[in-house]
């Protein structure tokens, strides 16, 4: 796994009906501009709270990210960044990213 994104579920809630994630891919040559090669929408099935894998910092950080279905199976943001995205390319090598915005349903009132 992808260590950048390195995440650990610790609790889980299941969603809401309606919400959904858009995930887009990119691709930045090097010493290129940043162009977008693919896009998608999933429906978010749960939301995760996860425990960032990185203790240098010598307390714990916990986030809420949604729990989608990939190809079947369900992934959290975190995951799914891992699979997709080389932030640190080796010299000469494109880097590729992944951006990911949650959409509410409509109507939906938070409370």
């Amino acid at each position: 796994m992808n260590e950048t994104f390195a995440r650990e579920i610790i609790a889980t809630t299941s969603a809401p009906p309606g919400f959904s994630v858009d995930v887009w891919h990119c691709e930045t040559p090097a010493g290129g501009k940043e162009a977008i090669t693919e896009k998608h929408r999933f429906p978010v099935i749960a939301w995760a709270v996860v425990r960032d894998g990185d203790w240098a910092l010598k307390k714990p950080i916990t986030e809420i990210e949604p729990v989608f279905l990939w190809n079947g199976r369900p992934v959290h943001t975190s995951q799914y960044r891992a699979m997709f995205s080389d932030v640190k390319p080796a010299p000469g090598q494109p880097k590729y990213t992944v951006g990911v915005r949650v959409n509410e349903p409509t109507a939906y009132v938070p409370l």
